[in-house]
């Protein structure tokens, strides 16, 4: 039973981890398309990105 444990606790600090940070963004100026934070420098870059695109740009990041 601890080894089950064990591997399901391993599985989900895996799955916690390798989460992707992105959004896609649609409604933009021809530019539609997925920004990740990896693209950035931080993650500071990156939400003033995304709140610039939102308000300037129109566009709709989920």
């Amino acid at each position: 039973m601890k080894k089950l444990l064990y591997l399901f606790i391993a599985v989900l600090a895996f799955g916690l981890t390798s989460c992707d940070k992105c959004v896609d963004c649609t409604g933009c100026f021809g530019a539609d398309g997925e920004v990740c934070q990896d693209d950035f420098n931080n993650k500071d870059d990156y939400d003033a990105f995304i709140a610039s695109a939102e308000a300037l740009s129109g566009c709709d990041c989920k």
